[in-house]
């Protein structure tokens, strides 16, 4: 409880861009904006800002009373603020509302969902805002209880699981998307990485560890959301999800150095695109399939620039996996330049690959300026295009 209530006051030390609570009441001091007016024990406020950095601040007062009432609502994310004067374990934060909660989960995307045992939120602490949504459509009085189980430990073999699988790909925005897999069948090992997208940008990632394989661990996979601050002049963070995008996962195949498609079917009382309702999506079953996630197609592209000098760039692609070679001749069909020597390669790389050649020949003077034929190979496929060097 706070000695002054105002939002001026408590997040008033802070270089902000806007403080938000989960009502759509915002506090934005560079355009004046105070719908907030009072800060509210119990409740959490989301804080952004202005510029990089990390920033630091203090609020004085006397400790809350943790028999107070706070009122969540059902189909919505609550903002809870954290009572309590130390950390306590989440499940013993929850332990008379299991039935009650479907998704607690942070700003750092981590999640405490204790209808599918995923408890990568394993504590909270005084200082942090949570995201509480319920499960059904009543609302509840919430209340943090007594405390009398707070210094239970979270598991160690659970933390443990957590810092083998979570990876650092994709930068978080507060805004996130769980994706929990009941089961991954077919072409998976351990080693390998499970990746989501959002048209087509990588929005999530997570390492395959021996605990996912054998059940011990719940598979989840949070994909990062995007946030959109360019109406108070602030840059957008753009590199997750849009809301409403579609879900796609794929598993990278550390064996085979390619990402493989997956089959999934999803339960259809979640979320069945990111972004919505709670945020958070569960997959049935998902069977990884030994066909690439995105099909490639054997092609030769045009070489560019074209005509060049001193160099140019060659981009091809292969529809299967194999060996493959790429061979500069002049017009008399003589070999002029080998690229790309008997080289094995990979399917399922929608980019491709790419190789230049510098005008040289093999024996590493300059090759004439006219006109020159290129041949990319695999296995009984050929394509052949033309090219110009300049003088």
């Amino acid at each position: 409880a706070p000695e002054d209530i105002s939002v001026e006051s408590v997040f008033g030390n802070l270089s902000l861009l806007l403080v938000k609570n989960d009502a759509s009441d915002y506090f934005v001091p560079n355009f004046g904006v105070n719908q907030i007016g009072s800060v509210i024990a119990g409740e959490g406020y989301q804080v952004f800002l202005d510029g990089p950095g990390t920033q630091s601040f203090s609020v004085e007062g006397t400790p809350s009373d943790l028999s107070e009432v706070i009122s969540l609502e059902a189909y919505t994310f609550n903002m809870l603020g954290y009572l309590p004067q130390e950390c306590w374990s989440t499940d013993v934060v929850f332990a008379d509302y299991q039935d009650d909660v479907l998704v607690v989960k942070d700003d750092g995307s981590n999640y405490y969902v204790p209808a599918f045992g995923v408890a990568t939120l394993s504590e909270m602490c005084p200082g942090e805002g949570y995201s509480v949504f319920l499960n059904g459509a009543g609302g509840l009085d919430f209340t943090y209880g007594s405390g009398a189980l707070a210094n239970t430990d979270s598991d160690p073999i659970d933390t443990k699981n957590k810092l083998r699988s979570q990876r650092d790909d994709v930068t978080p925005t507060g805004e996130s998307h769980l994706i929990i897999l009941e089961e991954l069948l077919g072409e998976v090992q351990e080693g390998d990485i499970l990746r989501a997208y959002a048209n087509g940008k990588l929005v999530g990632s997570v390492n395959i560890i021996p605990a996912h394989l054998t059940g011990e661990y719940t598979l989840s996979l949070p994909a990062i959301g995007s946030v959109d601050l360019s109406e108070y002049g602030a840059a957008s963070l753009d590199h997750g999800y849009d809301i409403a995008d579609a879900i796609d996962i794929r598993l990278y195949s550390k064996s085979k150095g390619m990402e493989l498609k997956i089959d999934r079917n999803l339960n259809k009382d979640y979320a069945l695109t990111y972004g919505t309702g709670p945020k958070m999506s569960v997959v049935i079953t998902a069977e990884v399939q030994n066909t690439p996630a995105i099909p490639t197609a054997f092609k030769l592209e045009q070489n560019h620039p074209n005509p060049f000098n001193p160099s140019t760039t060659i981009s091809y692609n292969v529809e299967q996996a194999g060996y493959v070679s790429l061979k500069v001749y002049d017009v008399m069909g003589r070999l002029v330049r080998t690229l790309v020597d008997n080289q094995y390669v990979s399917a399922g790389y929608e980019t491709g690959y790419s190789v230049v050649w510098n005008g040289l020949d093999d024996h590493g003077q300059k090759a004439s300026a006219g006109l020159y034929i290129y041949r990319l190979q695999s296995g009984a496929m050929s394509m052949t295009n033309k090219m110009i060097l300049l003088k």
